[in-house]
C-alpha cells in the first residue's frame, strides 16, 4: 500500500506558505497602521474632521487589527506567491535536468521583484516576494521526495481536473456581480456566514490602506511652501476641496507643494513628481492631483497580484484543504488510492453544489411585471434579487413601493438593496426610511443608507452623518459616511 503522506504534502506546503505570509503581512499592516496613525494625528491636530474617528484611530497601534488585516493579504497575495513557488518546486522535482532550470527560475523570481518595484522602491511588497518564496521553497524541497515525483504528478493532474470541472459548473453564474452574490446569498443567508461577512467588513479597511493610491485615500495631507501668500491660500483651498488637508510644515505629508520660478512643483517625500503652472493647477486641480497620484503609485503590480490571487489562489487552496480534510474523514477506506478518489469525488460535489444559493441572482434585465411578481414571493432571496435588479437598472423604486413590504424585512440583503434603491426615490418618506436604516445593526445596511443619502444630495442630513462618523465603531461605515458628506457638497471647513 502506498504511503498516504505524499497526498497531504501540497496542503502542508500551503499551510507553511500561509503561516509565513501571515507573519510577513502582519508586520506590513502594522507598519501601515502606525503611519496612518501619525497622519490622522497631524490632521486632527490641525483641526479637521478625521476618518477613521478617534475610536478606530486608537486601534491602529494594537496588534489585533494588524494580525486580522494581515489575513487579507495572506489569503490573497500570500497564497498567490505560495502557489507560484509550489509549482516551481514540483517542476524542479519532476524535471530530470535540474541545473538547466536554475537560471530560468532565478530570472522569473527576479522579474517578479523587478515588477514589484518598477514604479518605485516598494519595501513591504518586496519583503513578501522574497521571504515567502524562500520559506516555501525551503519547506517544499525538504518535504517533496523525488522518488514520488510521478505520484505528485498524478495528484496534481487530478486536482486540476476536479477544479476545472467545478469551474465549468460555475461558468453560468460568473459575472461582475459574483462576489456580491456570494455575499448576499451564500454568506448573509446564514448566521455563520453573517459573522464571516461582519469580520471582513470590520477589518478590511486596515489592509486596504497598505496599497491604496494617494488619491483614493479618504484624507490626505499637504504641506505648502509657497512664498506668495495669496497664491498659497488659493492652492490650499483647492487642495482642501480634494481632501488634501494642510498640516504643519515640519511633518511628513502625502504631497508637498513648492514654488519654483513661477511654477508649482509637487513632491512625494523629497522626490519631484510633477510640475504645473499656477494657472493650469487652479483651472483643473483634480486632473493634476490624479496625475500626481498615478505617477507616485508604487503598488500597481502588487494590487494586480492580490486580485489575481483572490480569483485563482484562494479558491484552489480552499479546494486542496477540503480535499485533505475529506481524506482524513475517509480513514475507514483501506486503499489510499480509493480514499483519494473518494475525496476528489466529494470535493467535486461540494464545489459544484456551492452555486445553489446563487440560483436566484438574476443576471439579465427583468420586465416590470415580473419584478412586481418577484417582490410578492415568500422566498426572501427572490425578493432581494428583485430589489437588486431595480437598483442595478436604475429603475424608479417609487413605481414598486406598493409591492415592497419594507416594514417586514428581516434579511440583510433585502434591506441593503431596498436602501440602495431609495437613491432613485422621490418619495417623501424615503429620507425617514433611510434615517431608520442608519440605526440598523448591520454595517452593510447602514452603508447603503448613507450611499442613498449622498446620491439624493440631502444637505440637511450632513449634521447627522457627521455625528455618525464621530460615534460609529465601524471604520467601513465611517468611510461611506464621509463619501456621502462629500457627495452632498460638504467640504472640510477651514481650521480655526
Amino acid at each position: 500500500m502506498k504511503s498516504i503522506r505524499p497526498f497531504f504534502h501540497p496542503a502542508w506546503i500551503l499551510t507553511i506558505g500561509l503561516t509565513a505570509s501571515q507573519v510577513v503581512f502582519s508586520f506590513v499592516v502594522y507598519a501601515s497602521n502606525k503611519s496612518l496613525y501619525a497622519t490622522l494625528l497631524s490632521i486632527k491636530d490641525a483641526g479637521y474632521l478625521i476618518v477613521p474617528n478617534p475610536h478606530i484611530m486608537d486601534t491602529l497601534l494594537e496588534p489585533a487589527p494588524a494580525f486580522y488585516g494581515g489575513m487579507f493579504f495572506s489569503l490573497t497575495a500570500g497564497l498567490g506567491v505560495t502557489w507560484m513557488t509550489l509549482v516551481l518546486i514540483l517542476i524542479w522535482i519532476l524535471f530530470p535536468s535540474r541545473k538547466k532550470l536554475l537560471i530560468p527560475i532565478c530570472v522569473l523570481w527576479g522579474a517578479v521583484i523587478l515588477l514589484t518595484n518598477i514604479n518605485g522602491i516598494n519595501v513591504p511588497a518586496s519583503s513578501a516576494m522574497i521571504i515567502i518564496p524562500a520559506v516555501v521553497a525551503y519547506a517544499g524541497l525538504a518535504v517533496f521526495n523525488q522518488k514520488d515525483a510521478r505520484l505528485y504528478l498524478k495528484i496534481i493532474l487530478t486536482h486540476v481536473i476536479v477544479v476545472f470541472l467545478v469551474f465549468l459548473t460555475w461558468i453560468p453564474h460568473l459575472n461582475s456581480d459574483t462576489f456580491i452574490s456570494i455575499r448576499d446569498y451564500l454568506l448573509l443567508g446564514n448566521s455563520l456566514g453573517t459573522k464571516v461577512n461582519d469580520f471582513y467588513y470590520r477589518y478590511t479597511m486596515y489592509p486596504v490602506e497598505v496599497f491604496k493610491p494617494v488619491d483614493q485615500k479618504v484624507l490626505k495631507t499637504s504641506v505648502l511652501k509657497i512664498n506668495d501668500d495669496q497664491l498659497r491660500e488659493i492652492v490650499k483651498n483647492k487642495l482642501r476641496g480634494l481632501d488634501y488637508l494642510a498640516i504643519e510644515e515640519d511633518l511628513p505629508s502625502d504631497v508637498t507643494v513648492i514654488q519654483e520660478n513661477q511654477r508649482l512643483v509637487f513632491l512625494r517625500g523629497q522626490k519631484k513628481i510633477i510640475a504645473s503652472t499656477p494657472g493650469a493647477f487652479l483651472s483643473d486641480p483634480d486632473s493634476i492631483m490624479t496625475d500626481f497620484s498615478d505617477r507616485c503609485d508604487i503598488n500597481k503590480f502588487f494590487r494586480k497580484t492580490t486580485f489575481m490571487s483572490l480569483l485563482l489562489g484562494l479558491p484552489i487552496t480552499i479546494y486542496v484543504l477540503i480535499h485533505s480534510a475529506l481524506m482524513l474523514l475517509l480513514f475507514f477506506i483501506p486503499s489510499t488510492k480509493w480514499r483519494f478518489i473518494g475525496a476528489s469525488a466529494l470535493s467535486l460535489v461540494i464545489g459544484a453544489s456551492a452555486f445553489f444559493p446563487l440560483y436566484n441572482s438574476f443576471s439579465t434585465p427583468l420586465p416590470k411585471t415580473e419584478i412586481i411578481e418577484h417582490l410578492g414571493e415568500e422566498d426572501w432571496q427572490i425578493r432581494a434579487a428583485a430589489l437588486k435588479r431595480i437598483s442595478d437598472d436604475a429603475m424608479e423604486i417609487d413605481h414598486f413601493m406598493d409591492q415592497i413590504k419594507y416594514g417586514d424585512f428581516k434579511h440583510i440583503p433585502e434591506k441593503y438593496w431596498f436602501a440602495r434603491g431609495l437613491s432613485q426615490s422621490r418619495n417623501k418618506n424615503a429620507i425617514s426610511i433611510l434615517y431608520g436604516y442608519l440605526e440598523d445593526p448591520n454595517p452593510n445596511v447602514v452603508c447603503m443608507a448613507l450611499y442613498s443619502l449622498g446620491k439624493l444630495k440631502h444637505l440637511e442630513s450632513a449634521e447627522r452623518i457627521i455625528e455618525l462618523i464621530n460615534t460609529s465603531p465601524h471604520w467601513y461605515v465611517q468611510w461611506y459616511a464621509y463619501k456621502a458628506l462629500r457627495r452632498i457638497g460638504w467640504t472640510q471647513p477651514k481650521p480655526l
